[in-house]
């Protein structure tokens, strides 16, 4: 049997694949070309624009140094108190009453003795510092005499002599000395 195909070559089906035209691959090879240049030249001009603005930069940036420094400080201060905030709120959680305890070491602290540093530590340790001066007894009784009524309050634990020391204070020859404790 014979197939006549008499259908116009358009409507043809057709059975081999067709390449492509020449014409059109240059076509397509010349609009990727092109859309590689506009993106170079967006990418050169982002870039001029980031130089501008770094030159700027570079330009106010000795006028505004002093501030930058003055503002770095006052974050290292502002950390700082925050960190003593903590500590305070640290100590008002434990319900230490200390003025009652520096009620108790006044009520205790005998003609003579001078306290001239008291150090609160956060692990409820103590340490006082001060001097001892008495013309008419001795200055180690004197200090006794302190320490065994701050043994005798309950809220101190532990009290312990540190060193002492015979310095010359305003032309006076006076006992130095150091008592460290731990409180409740």
């Amino acid at each position: 049997m014979i197939q006549l195909n008499i259908l116009p070559d358009e409507l043809r089906p057709k059975t081999e694949t067709e390449a492509v035209p020449i014409k059109s691959l240059f076509r397509y090879f010349i609009y990727l070309l092109s859309g590689f240049a506009c993106l170079h030249i967006l990418i050169l001009l982002i870039t001029i624009f980031k130089f501008f603005e770094m030159n700027y930069y570079k330009g106010i940036w000795p006028k505004i140094e002093p501030q930058v420094i003055k503002l770095e400080s006052l974050k290292k201060e502002e950390n700082s108190l925050e960190a003593n905030a903590k500590i305070i709120d640290e100590l008002t959680r434990k319900n230490i009453s200390w003025s009652a305890g520096l009620n108790q070491i006044s009520k205790v602290l005998p003609s003579g003795v001078w306290l001239e540093d008291f150090n609160l530590r956060e692990d409820s340790s103590f340490v006082i510092k001060g001097k001892v001066v008495t013309k008419n007894q001795d200055a180690m009784a004197v200090l006794n005499k302190f320490i065994n009524g701050l043994r005798s309050d309950s809220d101190f634990l532990t009290i312990e002599l540190g060193p002492v020391k015979n310095i010359n204070f305003r032309k006076q020859e006076v006992m130095s000395f150091d008592i460290f404790g731990k409180t409740r």
